[in-house]
C-alpha cells in the first residue's frame, strides 16, 4: 500500500503528519535482530520462530476496506482533500496493480509473522 500511496502521490513525502505517524508497511525483520533486541532488554533462553500466512480478500473493496482500517484511512482522506479524482486515479492504480495478486478466491498476500520467547 505505502509503495502504491508513495507512487502515485508523492507529494505525501512532503506531509510532516504522513512521515511521522505512516502506517507500518512491509517490514523485513530477522530472526538474528530479535536476538539482539531481546539479549539488549536482558532475556537469556532466547527462541525465535517463524510463521508465514496467506491473508485473501475476497476483492479489491475488502483489500480497500481492510487497508483504511490498518491506518491508512486520514491519509486517504488526504489524498481524496487534494481534488476529487485524484483519491479515483490512486485508488484505480491500485486496483490494476493488484490484479497480479489475485486468484480463484480472491486477493492473496503472505505476511511473515515471528514470535520470540526468552527467560528473564
Amino acid at each position: 500500500m505505502e509503495e502504491a500511496i508513495i507512487r502515485y502521490n508523492p507529494t505525501i513525502l512532503e506531509d510532516s503528519e504522513y512521515l511521522e505517524q505512516r502506517p507500518v508497511g512491509m517490514a523485513y525483520e530477522k530472526a538474528q535482530g530479535y536476538e539482539i533486541i531481546f539479549q539488549g532488554a536482558g532475556f537469556r533462553e532466547i527462541e525465535v520462530s517463524r510463521e508465514t500466512m496467506t491473508f485473501v480478500s475476497t476483492d479489491e473493496g475488502e483489500w480497500w476496506r481492510q487497508m483504511q482500517h490498518l491506518g491508512w484511512q486520514p491519509f486517504i482522506e488526504k489524498i481524496e482533500q487534494a481534488g476529487t479524482d485524484q483519491l479515483q486515479r490512486v485508488k484505480g492504480a491500485i486496483f490494476k496493480e493488484l490484479q497480479r495478486y489475485k486468484q480463484a478466491d480472491g486477493i492473496h498476500f503472505d505476511k511473515e509473522v515471528f514470535f520470540v520467547c526468552g527467560v528473564k
